[in-house]
């Protein structure tokens, strides 16, 4: 599977194509190389927490890996919010937009839906 194909596959697949097999890593259901882990990294730097004042201080850093088999596509970073309930997308620099690609990984790892937390925090998915 080349890295557009994956991309494609990130940005355009549901919650219900993937599968939660531990605690911090789901897979694609029909493609069981292509996964997703992720681990909580501390406490969110203040430049970032100024977009999430009301989540504070339960807000987490987690870094994310996408994988296909054991190699590293790419790595990210989101913010754990509401008790892990959701995780968001981080803008790049002093902007409030992140990338439909940064955004659908968050939509697929969060237990709900993210646009309240994104819309309350004035972050724009573009």
């Amino acid at each position: 599977m080349d890295i557009r194909t994956i991309n494609f596959i990130l940005e355009n697949s549901c919650k219900q194509e993937w599968e939660c097999v531990a605690e911090n890593t789901v897979f694609l259901k029909n493609d069981v190389l292509l996964h997703i882990n992720y681990e909580y990294d501390g406490p969110i730097q203040t430049s970032t927490g100024a977009l999430f004042p009301n989540q504070l201080p339960n807000a987490r850093r987690v870094i994310c890996k996408v994988l296909y088999s054991s190699s590293v596509i790419e790595e990210l970073v989101l913010i754990s919010v509401d008790n892990g309930r959701a995780f968001l997308p981080v803008p790049k620099g002093l902007t409030t937009t992140v990338t439909k690609h940064d955004g659908s990984i968050a939509y697929l790892l969060s237990n709900g839906n993210i646009d309240d937390y994104l819309q309350k925090a004035g972050v724009k998915i573009v």
